[in-house]
């Protein structure tokens, strides 16, 4: 049994990353981890429900992965509840490395967890499915002690 473990935690909306695409990122991500003997958990959820499932789902968890695909698309629409999906990932005290598959530099929303040394362990941006083994990588060299 592996002694650390990563959630990749995705928010998914009904017009997000088609099902074909999500199983082919979960794949390579289980395959990454089984190579680098680090333990995997996915979880694709709602923003609406992910409030309710972030406690529960960090339990256990060494090390978190978030990628919402739909950050910043709809602005003004549910930024109390995105607000409210940070503030709850904060609160986690784990490392945390946030996923982007486009570039969302140029894109302004504050992420409370990225401005804290301890807990945000990085943000990976415009790499597209690329980016979730960048993470994955990173956050197992930081796990296992290494600088990542």
């Amino acid at each position: 049994m592996n002694s650390k473990k990563i959630l990749l935690l995705i928010f998914r909306s009904e017009t997000g990353t088609p099902l074909t695409a999500m199983e082919t990122i979960e794949q390579q991500c289980a395959r990454l981890t089984d190579q680098l003997n680090i333990g995997l958990d996915i979880h694709v959820v709602s923003t609406l429900e992910s409030l309710e499932k972030i406690p529960h789902l960090v339990d256990d968890t060494d090390a978190l992965i978030v990628s919402n695909e739909d950050y910043a698309k709809n602005s003004n629409k549910g930024a109390a509840v995105e607000l409210g999906i940070f503030e709850a990932i904060a609160q986690t005290g784990i490392p945390i490395i946030e996923v982007h598959e486009r570039n969302i530099l140029s894109e302004v929303n504050s992420r409370p967890y990225l401005d804290s040394p301890e807990i945000g362990a990085g943000l990976v941006s415009g790499m597209g499915p690329a980016g979730y083994s960048a993470a994955i990588r990173a956050l197992a060299r930081k796990l296992k002690g290494n600088a990542a």
